[in-house]
């Protein structure tokens, strides 16, 4: 059978028939219903190219499939396969116009009573405020699931016969609350007073020595044991593809205490902040304009005062999505449910601001101020793509109540709002009044909220160096968001004004159970004294192990009855020759 070669009749009549069209053969389909003035822009694949007036429809083109056929396009339920009509959201309709002095945008009446929940808080000691969110439950969580894994690599360990009789492993017994707040009063303190390994606190030298691990009550091989086995959840528990299941149930736990506590003002902020981090994970972020730039990312929503809200660690983005949102998009409308609908005013970053999220907000009657991208979709061109000279103002506001802005200053800053429409105002600076819209103003004092949270937890930060990524962040939580926060709640109770670093200390005294006063007994005088056993002098035995090893000293240090009481604690035995050269001072 030859192939016969279609006329051009007969393949204009199929093309008709099918469901495709064909750029090539101008279709006599009149469109009656469309816009005169709208034009489809084939080279670009931006929202933002179209002009200031126009509006931005759907387009009707259609891809050309490579053999005629029906189409694969899936239905929607309860309609015609033969119905080609498609509904486009709302944000596809913008329109863009220039702003008059009257107009008004959309007014969210704020109702609320903002503060802590005092009826709930009777304390006046800074242990007391951070016992608030470390509280008990907090504490169960952690003594059950490291008692847990401790017995789960025991016995791993057993099974595969590398537990040796030397180890922290074999020496291991459970722990309890008590000594677990004991060992964090000591990684508390550990920021306090920065030495150069974990080691270094429990040395007996000179440059190193400290009372507070044996106030403490707590041997290093101890301490490296909790460390080692600290846990958050049950490993054999782990549902395929969590990344995040180590860590989720604390900061579920803390979000519930930081948002049952707290009635937020209308003013709110989210941000990212960096635990630092340089080993090896999956979902490690690089952020360059960071203090850490290498390091697990968290979202963070902070009210006034440096207050943490609600926290979300960023898990990558190999995971499964549930929705077509874009990501910045998704986590603030993940950290924002507990305070949609209550006319608050949320401040963003350029990350996050876009017209399709302030859309959102209004739909949820929550304001949106922030920086924005020049590139995002939905953008008025006239005003991205406008010139100014500096102190100039070039905005626009579209029919859904959104107003797009670009001001010049020493660059061009574009910012958006939902709130109200920009007016200059005098701002004082060291230099004389300068003139800033009022947005910006507003903009710069919401955002430092994360910043005074940031900072407060940077001074004296307890978080050094490891290779578990899940015990810096669980470290990070309890050592610096929390007790943060607790310092801004003790603030607004109890009306005192404490630094960061005197708060610390408070608590790991509290914790550790010690006074935080200098002594006031009279020092113990140095001289020789017998005991009833004979021991090596400990200063012989030092210099002799240093110089020529262990096994040396064990040989040479001489072994006498003498000791010095007031060196007891260095020195347990010690020749006369010994105390008289450490203590030439002394000798009148």
């Amino acid at each position: 059978m030859t192939r016969k070669e279609l006329s051009d009749e007969e393949l204009r009549r199929i093309l008709e028939e099918s469901d495709f069209e064909c750029s090539e053969i101008e279709s006599t389909y009149d469109d009656s219903d469309a816009d005169r003035t709208f034009k489809v822009d084939e080279g670009s694949n931006s929202e933002s190219s179209t002009t200031s007036n126009d509006i931005i429809l759907p387009s009707k083109k259609r891809k050309i499939e490579p053999t005629p056929g029906p189409s694969n396009r899936p239905n929607s339920p309860g309609k015609d396969s033969s119905d080609d009509s498609v509904v486009a959201p709302r944000s596809n309709y913008v329109v863009w116009s220039e702003v008059c002095v009257s107009d008004k945008l959309n007014k969210f009446v704020y109702s609320g009573r903002p503060g802590f929940r005092q009826e709930k808080i009777n304390h006046q000691n800074p242990v007391d405020f951070f016992l608030l969110f470390f509280d008990k439950e907090v504490q169960d969580l952690l003594v059950t699931e490291t008692n847990r894994y401790a017995e789960q690599q025991i016995l791993n360990g057993i099974c595969e016969e590398t537990v040796s009789e030397h180890s922290i492993v074999s020496k291991w017994y459970d722990t309890d609350a008590h000594e677990l707040m004991r060992f964090f009063g000591i990684i508390i303190w550990m920021g306090l007073d920065q030495k150069p390994t974990l080691r270094d606190y429990w040395s007996k030298k000179v440059l190193y020595k400290s009372e507070v691990a044996k106030l403490g009550r707590m041997s290093r091989n101890r301490f490296e044991a909790l460390l080692h086995f600290l846990h958050i959840s049950d490993n054999e528990n782990c549902p395929s593809g969590d990344r995040l299941y180590k860590i989720s149930p604390l900061v579920q736990m803390l979000n519930r205490k930081f948002q049952h506590l707290c009635n937020p003002k209308d003013k709110i902020c989210i941000d990212e902040t960096m635990v630092p981090f340089r080993g090896r994970l999956s979902f490690l972020q690089y952020i360059p304009g960071k203090r850490h730039k290498y390091g697990v990312k968290l979202f963070k929503l902070c009210v006034d005062g440096g207050y943490t809200y609600s926290v979300k660690i960023y898990g990558g983005g190999g995971g499964i999505k549930t929705s077509d949102k874009p990501l910045a998009t998704r986590v603030v409308m993940e950290l924002m449910e507990p305070l949609l609908n209550t006319g608050r005013t949320l401040y963003t970053d350029n990350f996050y601001t876009s017209v399709g999220l302030a859309h959102e907000l209004n739909d949820n009657q929550t304001h949106l101020v922030g920086t924005l991208r020049q590139n995002r979709k939905l953008n008025p061109k006239a005003v991205t793509s406008a010139k100014l000279k500096k102190g100039e103002i070039k905005m626009q506001q579209s029919n859904t109540k959104v107003v797009v802005a670009k001001w010049k200053d020493k660059r061009d800053v574009l910012f958006l709002t939902t709130r109200a429409v920009p007016e200059m105002v005098e701002v004082p600076t060291k230099r004389g009044s300068v003139l800033k819209p009022s947005t910006i103003v507003e903009y710069n004092t919401a955002k430092g909220f994360i910043d005074i949270s940031d900072q407060k937890a940077s001074y004296s930060s307890p978080v050094r160096r490891g290779i578990k990524w899940y015990r810096k962040i669980v470290v990070e939580l309890l050592t610096n968001t929390v007790l943060v926060n607790a310092m801004v709640v003790f603030k607004e109770v109890t009306g005192k004004n404490m630094s960061i670093t005197e708060f610390r200390e408070n608590i790991v005294c509290a914790l550790l159970a010690v006074e935080n006063q200098p002594k006031t007994e009279n020092q113990v005088q140095h001289s020789i004294e017998n005991k009833k056993t004979r021991g090596r002098c400990s200063a012989c035995y030092k210099k002799y192990s240093e110089r020529e090893g262990r096994h040396s000293a064990m040989k040479n240090a001489k072994k006498v009855y003498s000791f010095c009481r007031a060196c007891s604690e260095n020195a347990t035995y010690m020749c006369v020759s010994c105390f008289f050269e450490r203590h030439t001072s002394f000798v009148n």
